[in-house]
């Protein structure tokens, strides 16, 4: 909440136009660099290799409240960069176009991906593989797949991560119909208001449970996607206000809340029984403060194999999952549970996937990329201009 207040009061007392200085129009390395400690997180909740360990569940917990800025972080970098490209644009709604259709068939491919990857799971793992219980149990599935709430809040099954894309999708709508009215500063305000909501649908249900699914849009993905989307917008005022503090100083501030975010989650799940929860209210100061420094220091990592792998964070987040599945698959039919209790495995399982992700990714782009070429050279379509977000 006082990250929320800084930024409107910042706002109010600075009467500077829209826009920003050309300064600020070069690539941001920092953004790349710290979208690698975010997607790194999130494929480590997700496999969650330590719960089955002796007192593992308490290092998993740690694991997970740590590592929750990260799917924050990538809304605030797709506002901020959506921001930033629009103020530059002579026409910011061919833009919007291209953004949201851009994100749609990315979701329309991988659902489509994951729709017939889980039709074979559902197969092989069936215990009776007789055509009326598989006919069964892909109609339970199909029906789960074409309900309406779908199209909001994703579904379940192996691609339970694309919920994000469907949040991403939704907020971007919303955010560049209020950036066309010049609303932004107002989107923050309701955005930031049904965020503290959706908190009692997260781990601060032991106050007041609220009973819709608040991992969404609305509730979660707008706030963070405006609040980026606000600092670009404002960056170069952000830029000076950076400026006024020393980078060691904001560095460490950033792990005092970093570990204040853990503590947070501790005492509503440990102490007071909430839900674990998919963010916090330490989660907004966290997101607020990496957009900081990222502003203060904009080539942190530039070169590195981390920075490199933070430009696919889409592609790792996208394909995880199936490595996951894949994995969990092969254990259960081979009978190999036990090694799911080994330290190696709590070790190796997540970088392993990570790795995985990445560069089967790349391979995909890159056969993608040579497909496309000669499917324009068989056609002679002239290549588009290239752009960037």
């Amino acid at each position: 909440m006082m990250t929320f207040f800084l930024l409107y009061y910042f706002d109010e007392k600075n009467n500077y136009k829209e826009g920003s200085p050309k300064m600020f129009t070069e690539r941001n390395e920092t953004l790349d660099s710290i979208k690698f400690l975010a997607i790194f997180g999130v494929v480590a909740i997700h496999t969650g290799t330590f719960k089955h360990l002796p007192k593992g569940e308490y290092l998993d917990f740690a694991i997970d409240a740590l590592a929750r800025f990260g799917v924050a972080y990538f809304f605030a970098v797709s506002g901020f960069l959506l921001m930033n490209k629009v103020t530059q644009s002579k026409k910011p709604n061919d833009y919007f176009k291209h953004y949201i259709m851009k994100l749609f068939k990315i979701l329309l491919a991988w659902s489509a991906f994951y729709f017939v990857y889980d039709l074979v799971r559902l197969y092989i793992l069936a215990e009776e593989k007789s055509i009326s219980i598989i006919t069964t149990e892909w109609a339970s599935y199909i029906t789960d797949i074409i309900a309406l709430r779908t199209l909001y809040y994703g579904t379940d099954y192996t691609h339970y991560h694309l919920w994000y894309l469907f949040a991403l999708i939704w907020s971007i709508v919303i955010l560049c119909f209020f950036i066309r009215f010049r609303l932004t500063k107002f989107l923050l305000i309701v955005s930031f208001t049904f965020y503290l909501i959706g908190l009692f649908g997260q781990s601060y249900s032991h106050i007041y449970t609220f009973e819709m699914d608040t991992r969404d849009a609305l509730f979660f993905g707008l706030f963070f996607v405006t609040l980026g989307a606000f600092v670009s917008k404002y960056k170069w005022k952000f830029g000076m206000l950076s400026n006024r503090v020393n980078s060691f100083s904001l560095v460490i501030l950033i792990l005092i809340v970093a570990m204040l975010q853990l503590i947070e989650a501790y005492i509503n799940v440990y102490v007071y029984g909430g839900n674990v929860g998919n963010y916090y209210l330490s989660t907004v100061l966290l997101t607020f403060l990496l957009l900081l420094l990222s502003i203060k220091h904009k080539k942190l990592g530039e070169g590195t194999w981390v920075n490199s792998t933070g430009k696919n964070t889409l592609g790792i987040y996208v394909t995880h999952p199936f490595y996951i599945s894949l994995f969990n698959v092969i254990i259960d039919l081979c009978g190999l549970g036990a090694i799911k209790e080994s330290v190696w495995w709590g070790l190796g399982f997540t970088p392993i996937v990570f790795i995985l992700s990445h560069y089967s990714y790349l391979g995909i782009q890159t056969i993608k990329a040579k497909f496309d070429k000669k499917r324009k050279d068989y056609y002679h379509i002239p290549s588009p201009k290239k752009r960037t977000l």
